[in-house]
């Protein structure tokens, strides 16, 4: 692993990872956070430079595993974070239908497609930004009205590959 120039290790351990479902914004010790991000359990395996790279500017890392945890659960647990006044800044999560879930539940959670997450992340055989503008501004990524296949992503136009 390649440590940046000016990192100290010290300076990755400083961000607090809790389970999602198992979390509540109001525990004292999360006291200070102002936002979070929610982690695929395994993207956390595929990306070891994890806290370098995409956790050193956010206060909580949450992490889930929509495959094996209850969407509902997953859904309830990011509104309730979102509703203590936490802005959650980015979604990770690995090109898969089961991590799709986690996209689709922050589209739920907020309820409505206008959201403050600012990328969604996906590593596909080491790490790329697929989808790199704020969801706000999101014109290809569009949900069907009926919700059939948990996990499923439509996606209008192909994302660049860079």
């Amino acid at each position: 692993m390649e440590i940046p120039v000016g990192f100290r290790i010290d300076d990755a351990s400083w961000v607090r990872c809790w389970r999602l479902t198992l979390t509540k914004p109001e525990d004292p010790l999360l006291g200070g956070a102002r936002d979070f991000v929610i982690v695929a359990d395994c993207f956390t395996l595929m990306y070891p430079e994890l806290h370098v790279k995409l956790l050193g500017e956010v206060d909580l890392a949450l992490s889930v595993c929509p495959e094996i945890e209850d969407y509902e659960l997953i859904k309830s647990s990011i509104h309730r974070f979102l509703a203590s006044g936490l802005k959650l800044k980015r979604v990770v999560s690995m090109p898969r239908p089961c991590c799709f879930q986690l996209h689709y539940a922050s589209y739920e959670a907020y309820g409505s497609l206008q959201i403050e997450v600012e990328h969604l992340v996906a590593v596909d055989g080491g790490y790329r930004r697929i989808y790199e503008k704020p969801l706000r501004a999101r014109t290809y990524v569009s949900f069907p009205s009926k919700y059939p296949e948990k996990g499923a992503l439509w996606v209008r136009e192909k994302p660049k590959r860079f």
